[in-house]
């Protein structure tokens, strides 16, 4: 990857971060509501705690991908291809994980079979 890829490996990232945001809000709303139900459980598919973990597998994903960022140094073009490059390995695995989530939710909003 090159410098000129630079502008839509940015907005690719861009697009999956946002997305990403929005599913993080979602989950933990969901992971609130579920919470304060008082007691009652609701019967589905997918418990409270497994969207715990979903919620703390993004989290050590975002810091995972903060790190290496941290770590990918100055942009000299001899770096500028490598930090483009990592990019756009992060904006694929933070689609992995949107879909991760969006799997998630839909299993949380399924009734017990």
């Amino acid at each position: 990857m090159t410098i000129a890829d630079l502008p839509s490996v940015l907005a690719s990232w861009s697009q999956a971060v946002r997305d990403f945001h929005t599913l993080h809000g979602v989950l933990s709303e969901t992971i609130a509501s579920r919470q304060s139900a008082n007691g009652t459980k609701p019967a589905t598919q997918y418990s409270l705690c497994e969207l715990k973990k979903v919620r703390d597998t993004m989290a050590q994903e975002i810091i995972s991908l903060i790190n290496e960022l941290d770590n990918s140094g100055d942009l000299s073009p001899e770096s500028a291809s490598l930090t483009i490059s990592r990019l756009r390995s992060h904006t694929i695995r933070l689609e992995k994980e949107a879909e991760r989530i969006k799997r998630a939710l839909w299993l949380s909003s399924l009734g017990a079979s």
